[in-house]
């Protein structure tokens, strides 16, 4: 009798643990300690009928796609700034970037480092820009990458420092970016606008130039968080470089200043203003494979309102 209580209580404690691992989520660890679930399927797109440019939202938290949500909801306006008109990646021969050790003073403490998990449980680390108290400017490709789909959480970082978080840190509610990102892979429109658990309390000032030609020869500042093995052996510390714009168009600009992977979605500053003026996207090359310059995104009057709607 005994033996077949032991048993029964055996099989009874293997139905259990089975029931138990059966109720689990699977959860990945992040490089700085953060986990995230990879049960978390996005739902289906249908990016069919689309105008073009048109935004597309993803809820973290619901777990919907919606599209459209951020435009027709601001009135255009004017905006002037005292001055001549301003209303992935590479190394340009040597690498001339600095380390930023003063990350809690401006325009560095607005400049983030991401750590970014998608939908396949694959980790990496990204850059990018608090636009707005608890709104975030980054790249199209690190919310929706083509080979890794949508990010389904983003751990959002403010001022970071190696393992010091001197201004804490948050994680994404929503991404929102172009449906000709997702459906035709147009770096032109590889932008991000990501709503914010949290508030910090500071944001960056951003304004767009009045047309292309005012871009070109600008002085601009590029800041992000690089990942390649020169940083320190860390992904946590923030780089900056200056240098000058090139070329440009009415939706991005190319230029000399220095980037590496992991700076993906972070700043470009114009140095004269102290304005967000783009957002670090991609390196280009000739068909020769040699180094041409890396490009930017601009900050355009049509992501500007775009912004503005999620600055409530």
């Amino acid at each position: 009798m005994r033996k077949k209580i032991a048993t029964i209580k055996r099989i009874i404690v293997f139905c259990l643990t089975i029931a138990l691992i059966a109720n689990t989520s699977i959860y990945v660890t992040a490089s700085d300690g953060t986990t995230s679930s990879q049960e978390v399927v996005p739902p289906e797109m249908d990016l069919s009928g689309l105008e073009d440019n048109t935004s597309v939202t993803y809820n973290l938290e619901t777990n919907e796609i919606t599209y459209g949500a951020d435009q027709n909801v601001c009135t255009a306006e004017e905006f002037e700034i005292e001055d001549d008109g301003i209303s992935s990646h590479l190394i340009m021969g040597n690498d001339d970037r600095k380390i930023v050790t003063n990350t809690t003073d401006s325009p560095y403490r607005n400049v983030c480092q991401l750590t970014v998990t998608y939908s396949d449980g694959s980790v990496a680390v990204a850059s990018g820009t608090l636009v707005y108290f608890n709104v975030l400017l980054t790249a199209g490709h690190v919310v929706y990458s083509h080979g890794h789909g949508w990010a389904t959480r983003i751990d959002v970082t403010p001022g970071r420092k190696g393992r010091e978080l001197p201004l804490g840190s948050t994680w994404a509610t929503s991404m929102t970016t172009s449906n000709n990102w997702i459906n035709d892979r147009n770096y032109d429109y590889d932008w991000a606008i990501v709503d914010l658990q949290n508030s910090f309390s500071t944001w960056q000032l951003y304004a767009c130039y009045q047309n292309a030609s005012v871009a070109t020869g600008r002085s601009v500042q590029a800041i992000g968080y690089p990942s390649d093995a020169s940083n320190n052996g860390y992904n946590y510390y923030m780089y900056e470089d200056t240098n000058v714009v090139t070329a440009a168009t009415d939706l991005h600009f190319d230029g000399i200043y220095d980037m590496t992977p992991g700076e993906s979605g972070g700043a470009i500053i114009d140095v004269k203003t102290g304005y967000l003026v783009g957002i670090i996207s991609i390196e280009v090359r000739n068909s020769a494979g040699q180094n041409l310059c890396n490009r930017g995104v601009l900050m355009t009057d049509d992501l500007f309102q775009r912004i503005k709607a999620h600055s409530k």
